[in-house]
């Protein structure tokens, strides 16, 4: 269960981060955009908690929300640049969307098995093998919203324009990496 526990920590620490970095890209875009709606609202369908919501139900809502607002915002930027951005962007949501889906699907399962053990039915729930199942699931999660990250970043980039070199082989380097690599931090640039 402390592995689980850590796990948890670590993938809410990355959620922020990938909330943090959003609101900094939209932030960016509204800058150099004046005048322009720059904003990741939606309204695509989030999942609701359920009743008694543990840190990990809390957390895939807060991801399905957050890949809502991601997915909007790239669009937007695709509307800016009156291009396309690279597929592989498009993709880190997709695994990303997949993740979050396995984990809702684990804890709705581990749920369900839970509520028929206190109903006193005959079923043998291993709170080692789901804690396992669910630390597997949070690595995937952790991986995908790194992913996105720099997916958010390589296109906020390409559509602001690099600053200079060094974030052209910042760029280079997270296009080899298939965007497994950490982005730079986002920081407020000149106004042209």
């Amino acid at each position: 269960m402390a592995v689980l526990q850590a796990k948890v920590d670590e993938v809410t620490d990355e959620y922020r981060q990938l909330e943090k970095e959003r609101k900094q890209t939209e932030a960016e875009l509204a800058r150099h955009n004046l005048g322009k709606k720059i904003s990741s609202s939606n309204g695509l369908p989030i999942p609701k908690l359920p009743t008694a919501p543990s840190r990990i139900d809390r957390m895939v809502v807060d991801f399905f929300r957050e890949h809502a607002r991601i997915s909007t915002l790239l669009a937007k930027m695709e509307q800016l640049t009156g291009m396309l951005m690279p597929m592989a962007a498009h993709q880190t949501l997709a695994e990303l969307l997949q993740a979050i889906s396995s984990l809702y699907h684990s804890r709705v399962h581990e749920r369900a098995l839970i509520l028929q053990q206190l109903r006193g039915e005959a079923i043998h729930y291993d709170e080692e093998k789901e804690a396992g199942v669910l630390v597997e699931i949070l690595c995937l999660v952790q991986q995908a919203a790194t992913r996105v990250r720099a997916a958010n970043w390589y296109c906020l980039m390409t559509t602001l324009g690099p600053l200079d070199s060094t974030q052209r082989m910042q760029m280079d380097q997270i296009v080899a990496s298939d965007y497994t690599i950490p982005p730079p931090p986002i920081r407020p640039r000149p106004v042209h």
